[in-house]
């Protein structure tokens, strides 16, 4: 798609901001095509960190920017090959054939290819499916067949048989209003509701990538054939909800009784780890006992995101023998330290009762500061505002509501090694 002149442009211009210059004067570079090499340098931009891979690789073509939006990370890409390698019982791609039904741009593709003697890649949108298979030619991955389809019915009853995985990102876009998100299950294109049980048919794992927006318990009501929920953050921001469904005699708890994975995936310096891992049953969290504080103690425990996300409120409080501080209130305390809590922890300097003149006074004192409301009548931000704080330096506020409906402040900061 890419001839070496438009390469070499893009390489050229790679630091260049002024797309519009450059259309503009597209006349003066005969032979090349400029709207495609300012699309593929705004694309390239905005991968840079998403899929450093992919970045690496100027020969790479990008039909559109809203695929590149819409495209998994390269860290979310990976977790998907670490949990079908289990799924697997992965030594060795031979034998092993995928399907990834919604393919785009091929991010989680490319990835997914390594799995596999032979992936079929299936996507519905013409211009795509040539730049996905041109790029998994430059990306080296020869065992990729490239096919434009729409997934329904019909086209699911033709795929190959026995296949070792399916993979399936139902698209969260308003066809023709790319700006307007969609986080139903029922709203998302294709129709995973209707296609299940007929991919269950083809393979014995079926994972679906869910927006991180959606509704857990719902989903799960919706898709009883699930046996595993990933909650997946990058650097404690919740990116995708992988739904992991497997056939019902394969003897695996379904449903309500699915195990759900909470991880955190931490990128620093070009390298990944995984921090936060928490794996619980929502009955397990139905019948947690939590045991609530009249005030905090000495430690304040703020949860990763991606737990927030997962349900398991009272169970943190269980596992780790922490104080809750109210029932709709998710941050926890203890006098001593709990070592390998999945979030932050802080030391506890002050507590006091809300009021506004206290909270004017705080403000007057910290005016920088990293303000954080929970459970109460103002969030964060308005807060801010309306005290006039900005986020930074090393302390923290929280503003938030105790198990007797108390209001308070507390000031914490995160604890030196000596502490």
């Amino acid at each position: 798609m890419l001839t070496e002149k438009e390469i070499e442009f893009i390489e050229e211009f790679q630091g260049c901001d002024d797309h519009e210059r450059l259309l503009l004067s597209r006349n003066k570079y005969e032979g090349i095509n400029v709207p495609l090499c300012v699309n593929s340098i705004k694309a390239r931009k905005k991968i840079r960190n998403k899929l450093p891979e992919w970045y690496g690789n100027p020969r790479l073509a990008y039909p559109n920017l809203l695929c590149t939006e819409q495209c998994s990370s390269q860290a979310t890409a990976e977790y998907k090959v670490s949990v079908l390698k289990r799924l697997l019982r992965f030594d060795t791609p031979a034998g092993h054939t995928g399907a990834d039904l919604t393919a785009g741009l091929g991010a989680d593709s490319l990835y997914l290819s390594h799995l596999t003697e032979k992936l079929y890649c299936y996507e519905q949108n013409r211009e795509l499916c040539r730049a996905l298979e041109y790029n998994m030619k430059e990306l080296g991955r020869e065992n990729i067949a490239v096919t434009e389809m729409e997934t329904t019915l019909e086209s699911v009853a033709a795929l190959p048989g026995n296949l070792s995985f399916i993979y399936i990102d139902p698209a969260r876009r308003e066809a023709g209003d790319s700006s307007r998100r969609k986080y139903s299950i029922k709203e998302c294109t294709p129709n995973l509701l209707e296609l299940a049980d007929a991919l269950l048919h083809k393979s014995g794992i079926l994972m679906a990538k869910l927006s991180p927006m959606a509704d857990i318990r719902e989903c799960l009501r919706l898709l009883p054939q699930t046996t595993e929920v990933h909650v997946v953050a990058v650097n404690n921001e919740c990116r995708e909800l992988l739904f992991v469904m497997q056939p019902e005699e394969r003897g695996m708890p379904h449903g309500h009784q699915a195990l759900i994975y909470g991880v955190n995936i931490c990128q620093k310096e070009g390298e990944m780890m995984y921090s936060g891992c928490f794996t619980f049953r929502l009955l397990e969290e139905e019948e947690a006992v939590a045991r609530y504080c009249s005030r905090p103690g000495n430690y304040l425990y703020e949860p990763d995101r991606h737990l927030l996300k997962s349900g398991a409120f009272k169970l943190l409080s269980q596992r780790y023998n922490l104080l809750k501080l109210a029932p709709a209130t998710h941050l926890y305390t203890s006098n001593e330290p709990c070592s390998g809590f999945p979030g932050k922890m802080f030391s506890i300097t002050e507590v006091c009762d809300f009021s506004k003149q206290t909270m004017k006074s705080m403000a007057k004192r910290f005016p920088v500061i990293n303000l954080t409301s929970r459970n109460f009548p103002l969030g964060s931000d308005a807060m801010k505002k309306a005290y006039g704080i900005r986020d930074g330096g090393g302390r923290h506020l929280f503003i938030t509501t105790l198990s007797d409906s108390r209001k308070i402040i507390i000031l914490a900061q995160i604890p030196t090694n000596g502490d």
